[in-house]
């Protein structure tokens, strides 16, 4: 994924390289993240009220213009990204009085934006497999030429990733789904879990989850239950059918800071 995020209180580090705990420069108050093939960590030094806006990258590209392929595993100052419709977003954003105020004007802006620019047969779910799925088609289908190495400049310069580097965050994301759903009826099964998520074997998915998030199974489920950090894990599983519905049931669906 992309992320645009506004610090509206306090401030933000990067660790780096995230393995040597290394703290980076201060984070200017408005970012642009491209898509990271490793998890990237921030570090806040004191209390921080902050906003984050989460695009999968071929949307950022048909809403910028911009190759994502240029932003992997970066993260910069949103004004080297984004052009004055953006940055007059932006600017709104941070003088909206409340984060419902801010919650609805990105909706309302986004979605005039997204109407005129998105591609034909882009899926609603909110699951980056049935998202994986119409690219691959529609780069297939899409130009002159449909050889495997043109659909894959395609995927690339829509995404910032080939499709071998998308296809483990697929299966994770399809193992994170269905570890939820054993632990709800008390049949934990890494081995058959591994084997559902379409990898080789239960080693395989250890060494893929590993590199991907930082942790093997059993931890980071456990992590994503008790730390605070992972915040975006839960929010992932909540899965709200739409944007539109998300933000009518308060009940499902919160603005994290």
């Amino acid at each position: 994924m992309c992320t645009l995020t506004w610090f509206f209180e306090g401030c933000g580090k990067m660790v780096e390289p995230p393995s040597e705990g290394t703290h980076g420069a201060m984070l200017p108050n408005l970012i642009f993240s491209g898509p990271f093939q490793v998890p990237p960590v921030s570090w806040n030094p004191g209390p921080v009220h902050a906003m984050m806006l989460v695009l999968y990258p071929e949307a950022v590209t048909a809403l910028t213009g911009r190759d994502m392929g240029a932003y992997l595993d970066q993260t910069v100052p949103a004004e080297e990204v984004l052009d004055s419709r953006w940055l007059e977003l932006c600017e709104d954003v941070f003088r909206a009085p409340s984060d419902a105020d801010r919650f609805v004007l990105i909706q309302e802006r986004l979605d005039a934006w997204w109407q005129s620019v998105r591609p034909a047969g882009t899926p609603a779910s909110n699951l980056m497999e049935d998202w994986f799925r119409a690219i691959t088609l529609r780069a297939a289908t899409s130009g002159i030429g449909r050889s495997i190495r043109q659909v894959e400049r395609r995927i690339r310069a829509w995404t910032g990733q080939t499709q071998r580097e998308l296809q483990p965050l697929i299966q994770i994301e399809r193992l994170y789904f269905n570890a939820l759903s054993a632990r709800k009826e008390g049949k934990v099964d890494w081995a058959g879990m591994a084997d559902d998520a379409g990898f080789a074997d239960q080693s395989h998915m250890s060494r893929q989850l590993r590199r991907l998030t930082g942790f093997p199974p059993a931890q980071i489920m456990r992590l994503i239950d008790e730390e605070e950090a992972f915040w975006p894990y839960r929010v992932l599983a909540e899965r709200p059918l739409s944007f539109s519905k998300a933000i009518s049931e308060d009940s499902k669906y919160s603005v994290h800071n």
